[in-house]
């Protein structure tokens, strides 16, 4: 298994601070064990990959909910479904998040 790298940038903290969700995308699942390499599709059953998850989310302070793993297309020729699938799964939960905000916005605001 390779060591992960994390790459914190401050805004991320600053999110936690503002009350805006935070996410963190994973990438590079298909380096981090050979269970992923041979099937992306097994990327949430991978124990190394939870492991990863796990890690992350501790030092990171985020919910293991809020870490998605995703595949960059880098060397790729054709498409593939499996990739295409973590990254508009991602997609889908950061529009979650975003639309989760807006609505606590408009809670607040009708308040007032």
């Amino acid at each position: 298994m390779h060591e992960p790298k994390l790459y914190c940038f401050r805004v991320i903290f600053l999110g936690n601070v503002s009350g805006i969700p935070v996410v963190v995308l994973l990438t590079k699942p298909d380096k981090a064990c050979s269970t992923t390499a041979a099937d992306l599709s097994k990327v949430y059953t991978s124990e190394d990959i939870w492991t990863i998850l796990s890690e992350t989310s501790q030092k990171l302070g985020v919910s293991m909910s809020a870490i998605l793993p995703v595949k960059n297309y880098h060397h790729e020729l054709e498409l593939n479904s499996r990739v295409d699938i973590l990254a508009l799964y991602a997609l889908r939960q950061i529009m979650r998040y975003m639309d989760s905000l807006f609505d606590d916005y408009m809670d607040r605001m009708r308040v007032m």
